[in-house]
């Protein structure tokens, strides 16, 4: 996976430098060093250390070739074998990235056994203290593949939206600047948005289950629903609203169980990031996606088709007269104008691109939880700053300067502003929880309980 740190031309991560640079230092005696020729790098473009297997290459690339020699792997490239592979990119595909080193002629013959001096060393005392030191602090891969054989997957498995023979469409890379961390985050959103279930499941379990165990099986919260591609479900109710939002939910786990560093870390940890963060993500994906489907101004369009009303009553009268459900219904009233008059223009005036909606979901899950201890709060501050980084850089090329600045300022006040909001949301919740009106069980053990 593209590394955020790599794709930002910032330090290599340790556990990466600390393999290149052991395996680099031993390099075959038959190969042509010649440390001191310069040059340009025939595989990524990068500074030349010297000819390495034939043909000039940056060390990175020699140690890259050497080590997919010495312990073949079937290398994957999910793009259709079109990845840019430069300075920058290079190691967001290993496929591409090994056929081009081949396409330019680095010679596999070159590379002998017999002077495998790092082969032998891990061989005969295992890995280096430093490597294991290393890997603890390997956190910034932006992206953990889903598979078939990965534990917290359900039965049954998912399946994509395609057939598995069809071709995946490439996405389209920038590639000016430091901006491929933002097209590595749109592959996260997408193959989280491509796990649908094979059949429909089993009813959701009556049994008690925490947060830990939906992340074992997401689909405890809700099964996993293909998007609905028209507003044709009717006027939602109080029922439908937290049908979707239990899907979103279930994509919130999918997000996290994909999006490193929290990918990385364990199910405690996730569940804590996941509660923290579920009432913003639910809330700005359900307005991104009514964006998506281009909903009337006074209309929000739900994921499973269903709409909302801005201006039709949502909650249903009882029969005799009740105080607390005229405050509920003025508060829900107060809500959805706030959502559609304030919070759906303004994301909607931004006219957001899909690498920006990526890094705005990033940017929600990866934020800093009080809960967690200080290493892994560092790590979120310091993914969510690559991510600002390279958002950052993407507008700059593609707006003019002072443009930049000022989107990139309105697009984090709309991330503050999906906070504020759905901290409104889970005011209300609670309301309705105090006042014994019915609330969907699972949205209550999950964003009201303090515990998950």
């Amino acid at each position: 996976a593209l590394t955020l740190a790599q794709a930002l031309g910032g330090p290599m991560n340790p556990m990466n430098m600390s393999q290149d640079s052991s395996q680099d230092r031993d390099s075959e005696n038959g190969d042509a060093m010649g440390s001191g020729e310069g040059g340009i790098c025939v595989v990524c473009s990068d500074e030349a250390s010297g000819k390495h297997y034939g043909v000039m290459t940056c060390n990175g690339c020699k140690g890259f070739f050497r080590r997919s020699v010495r312990a073949p792997k079937p290398y994957e490239c999910r793009a259709n074998g079109n990845c840019p592979i430069d300075r920058m990119a290079r190691n967001g595909c290993r496929a591409c990235r090994f056929k081009r080193c081949l396409d330019v002629g680095m010679d596999t013959d070159a590379i002998r056994p017999d002077r495998d001096k790092t082969g032998k060393r891990a061989s005969s005392q295992g890995v280096a203290p430093q490597a294991q030191l290393a890997a603890g602090l390997d956190v910034l891969s932006a992206v953990k593949r889903y598979t078939t054989e990965d534990t917290f997957l359900d039965e049954p498995l998912f399946k994509k939206t395609k057939e598995e023979d069809s071709p995946v469409p490439p996405i389209q890379p920038i590639t000016i600047g430091d901006h491929h961390i933002l097209v590595t985050l749109k592959q996260c959103d997408d193959q989280v948005l491509s796990m649908l279930d094979i059949v429909p499941p089993s009813p959701l379990s009556s049994s008690p289950f925490n947060l830990v165990d939906a992340f074992h099986h997401p689909t405890l919260i809700s099964p996993r629903y293909p998007l609905a591609t028209s507003t044709d479900g009717g006027l939602a109710t109080c029922l439908d609203i937290a049908r979707n939002s239990r899907r979103v939910f279930c994509q919130l786990l999918d997000f996290i169980n994909s999006l490193r560093p929290v990918a990385d870390f364990d199910m405690t940890e996730k569940a804590d990031v996941a509660k923290r963060v579920a009432p913003s993500f639910i809330l700005y994906n359900i307005i991104q996606y009514s964006i998506n489907q281009q909903s009337p101004a006074h209309c929000l369009s739900l994921p499973l088709g269903q709409t909302v009303s801005r201006d039709l009553p949502l909650l249903e009268a009882p029969s005799e007269d009740s105080k607390s459900y005229v405050m509920a219904e003025m508060r829900v009233a107060e809500i959805k104008k706030g959502i559609m008059d304030e919070l759906t223009k303004q994301a909607r005036e931004l006219n957001l691109s899909d690498l920006e909606q990526s890094s705005i979901r990033s940017l929600i899950v990866l934020e800093a939880n009080f809960n967690l201890d200080d290493r892994r709060n560092s790590v979120l501050t310091a993914a969510r700053t690559s991510i600002m980084e390279a958002l950052h850089g993407y507008l700059s090329t593609s707006y003019h300067k002072q443009e930049s600045i000022i989107r990139f300022g309105n697009i984090m006040m709309l991330i503050g502003k999906v906070q504020q909001h759905a901290s409104v949301i889970v005011s209300f919740l609670q309301f309705t929880k105090d006042n014994s009106m019915p609330i969907d069980p699972v949205l209550d053990r999950f964003l009201l309980y303090p515990s998950f």
